[in-house]
């Protein structure tokens, strides 16, 4: 039981990560913005979640 609690704990912040992030990340650095996608991603790969990251990309990123 305490195992689905902790599962679910970090769903949900997976998922406010993933929200949050496009207009949080976007005055950090590239690094930082980097290292919080891989992480959400990654969380939601393990949980088999439908996750994308489009629209959080900055504009120089996505003219590369």
């Amino acid at each position: 039981m305490f195992a689905i609690a902790w599962i679910a704990r970090v769903v949900l912040l997976a998922s406010i990560l993933s929200r949050v992030n496009c207009s949080y990340i976007r005055n950090r650095s590239d690094t930082y913005r980097a290292w919080i996608q891989q992480l959400s991603s990654v969380v939601f790969t393990l949980f088999g979640l439908n996750h994308s990251q489009k629209g959080c990309e900055s504009p120089r990123s996505s003219r590369e």
